[in-house]
């Protein structure tokens, strides 16, 4: 569902970023997961933009669940660059 979130975030940006539609036939947890994804695809979107991404995923009905997306974007260049830091020292 998560990966599904992030399609139509970045596919179908206009309707499901924009409009807000609701994806037919998923509820629940599953729309949880969903909005994590689309929060995913808020920051390409966004073009990196955090504050405009922040500023986006707090519109939506789960925000909670759509920054988490966007944060979950950040964990891989900061884990990368802690990676680097530690052969460096």
């Amino acid at each position: 569902m998560d990966g599904f979130g992030f399609h139509e975030g970045y596919f179908q940006w206009s309707r499901s970023v924009r409009k807000k539609a609701l994806p037919k036939g998923v509820n629940g947890y599953a729309l949880r997961a969903f909005d994590q994804g689309l929060g995913r695809s808020l920051w390409f979107v966004e073009c990196a933009d955090i504050a405009e991404s922040q500023k986006r995923s707090k519109r939506f009905r789960y925000s909670a669940a759509v920054i988490y997306g966007v944060g979950s974007v950040l964990r891989v260049p900061m884990r990368a660059a802690r990676a680097r830091a530690k052969r460096k020292s």
